[in-house]
């Protein structure tokens, strides 16, 4: 039986349990998004699967860690007989060190079998697996099928490039970017140093497209840098039958623990080489992508257009769509796309007073997580120098 709730939006940090380490050691990022994507992670033993009313409470030893499920996608197997349909993907409605309940539609009882739970994954496949390096694709059957080369050889950024298809771990048609735009591949950040100290990160998914958050100093120098907001996946295109809509966000030069260029959280990100395998005619090579805010500018929750948060007429958060553009940010030869999915920009300022990273907020009915987004920002609490992204954890994005 599935969930009466949307399962297909998830979200992982480092705080969930066994979750995967992020550092400047080679390999980190492709453990990551492994964990992530493909095999999900921290599974247990259930001590006892009840059902009451509506309500489904799944009891377990006791680990300080099963309290930062809250929100979280987890996938329960092993359960026999009359109570089989508490098996499959479970939003948890309420998480604690011994216990997660989640919303069924299953009749009241007791479940019997050898009953586990771990954090499920996202829905993609890892792809011609080598030594540091893999590429990653989407199980979805409606997806555009397109793939994410990375190259996690090196410590405090790994290479990344899309492909339109592959067919071995360093061969590939249709990239994106192209060999001739950056002959490596475009970086994303895992740390600013190569140590083996673990970093602080959130990543966000459906079985379509993934942003990869990663706080990349929050090791030994945790007041250094912001949060990255880098992205690979399929976009909600306006034109219907768009077969390459898909896009790939990258920072153009080795940022070095800096995550925050190329960020779909700061508007017309111009320090990136983000890209479309094509155009929306079909036709071509890689085109410029750009993520930008339906209203506002800049880093969202630092940006001014709406003024300062919280206004002192209603007191209200402004959220806004954040548009997939090609070929430019604005002006006359930008090009309407479509929508970025799952992510708000919010063109109010000074967000850092109210609302820090991990944090939720309501907003339409849905539950948005916040991020701490920028360049070269404070990651400390209250840091003026950050802003705020926001991402619904409720779902569908699509």
């Amino acid at each position: 039986m599935a969930s009466p709730v949307d399962t297909s939006a998830k979200f992982f940090n480092e705080n969930l349990p066994d979750a995967p380490v992020l550092n400047g050691v080679a390999g980190s990022l492709i453990g990551l998004l492994t964990a992530c994507l493909v095999t999900g992670f921290g599974l247990r033993t259930a001590v006892s699967l009840v059902v009451s009313g509506g309500v489904a409470t799944l009891t377990l030893a006791n680990e300080a860690k099963n309290a930062n499920r809250l929100h979280t996608v987890v996938l329960v197997e092993g359960v026999t007989g009359a109570l089989t349909a508490l098996n499959g993907e479970q939003k948890i409605t309420f998480a604690s060190p011994t216990e997660l309940k989640f919303a069924t539609a299953a009749a009241d009882g007791t479940a019997t079998g050898a009953i586990t739970v771990k954090t499920a994954p996202a829905g993609w496949e890892k792809k011609f697996p080598g030594t540091n390096t893999a590429a990653f694709k989407s199980l979805d059957p409606t997806s555009r099928g397109r793939h994410l080369w990375v190259n996690d050889s090196t410590t405090i950024d790994a290479k990344v490039r899309g492909f339109e298809n592959m067919s071995g771990v360093d061969t590939g048609t249709g990239p994106f970017p192209t060999l001739v735009e950056l002959a490596s591949g475009g970086f994303w950040s895992k740390s600013s140093a190569a140590n083996a100290v673990a970093n602080r990160w959130d990543l966000f998914a459906d079985s379509w497209l993934c942003y990869y958050c990663p706080v990349s100093f929050s090791g030994a120098t945790p007041s250094a840098s912001g949060q990255g907001g880098y992205w690979f996946g399929d976009v909600l295109p306006f034109k219907s039958g768009d077969a390459f809509a898909t896009s790939l966000s990258a920072a153009t030069t080795a940022p070095g623990g800096n995550a925050g260029n190329a960020s779909v959280f700061v508007s017309g990100q111009a320090t990136s080489t983000t890209r479309y395998p094509r155009s929306y005619t079909g036709l071509g090579s890689a085109v410029s992508a750009f993520a930008v805010a339906s209203a506002g500018a800049g880093v969202s929750g630092l940006d001014a257009t709406m003024g300062v948060f919280p206004p002192a007429t209603d007191g209200g958060l402004r959220l806004t769509k954040i548009h997939a553009m090609e070929a430019a940010a604005s002006g006359a030869s930008a090009i309407l796309r479509g929508e970025m999915p799952g992510v708000l920009h919010s063109p109010q300022t000074e967000l850092y007073k109210s609302f820090q990273r991990g944090d939720t907020v309501v907003f339409g009915g849905r539950t948005y997580y916040i991020v701490q987004c920028g360049g070269s920002y404070g990651d400390t609490p209250g840091s003026p120098a950050a802003g705020r992204g926001f991402v619904d954890i409720t779902g569908p994005w699509r």
